[in-house]
């Protein structure tokens, strides 16, 4: 399942990916305004189910381990959404976008993409050829080695750790 918002020019913003079970909108369920602002979008089939405000409560009041897990959820859900717009306003550029990505996902100097360059490019909030053309860049500076689909050799850290 994934989250996402489209642009004025058309473009697909993506939010969040969700995978396994998963609360959906759980920080509206008690606002003022519970209108999911995002459009969700089903990569594989899925069951949804809805649970009524008035239910909720009650189960909340008979299990309270429920409860906390469902503040828990919420208050998981703001830090990340925090992060990402931290992290839209920090790295302006696609390049640092990219550098922060690969360093956070690089296990033992490779790093292999959780996603296709098109869902990575909305989940920037960017062109897919423009992300194509920056990490084109970094296999002919030689600072990324491709070592096959949506996976590369890190070989320059420190020139990901500086831009």
């Amino acid at each position: 399942m994934v989250a996402e918002m489209l642009k004025e020019n058309g473009d697909v913003n993506q939010i969040e990916e969700m995978r396994g079970e998963t609360l959906l909108a759980s920080a509206f369920v008690f606002g003022e305004n519970p209108y999911y602002p995002v459009d969700l979008r089903a990569k594989t089939d899925c069951d949804i189910y809805f649970i009524p405000r008035e239910k909720l409560i009650v189960v909340f009041q008979e299990e309270p381990e429920i409860l906390e897990k469902f503040v828990n959820d919420i208050s998981s859900k703001a830090q990340f959404l925090s992060n990402r717009l931290w992290s839209q306003f920090q790295y302006k550029s696609i390049g640092s976008k990219l550098n922060r990505y690969l360093l956070a996902k690089e296990r033992e100097g490779i790093c292999h993409f959780d996603r296709s360059l098109k869902e990575l490019a909305e989940f920037f909030g960017v062109s897919r050829p423009s992300l194509s053309r920056v990490l084109g860049q970094y296999v002919e500076e030689e600072i990324l080695e491709r070592i096959g689909r949506n996976r590369y050799k890190i070989l320059k850290r420190q020139s990901l750790e500086e831009k």
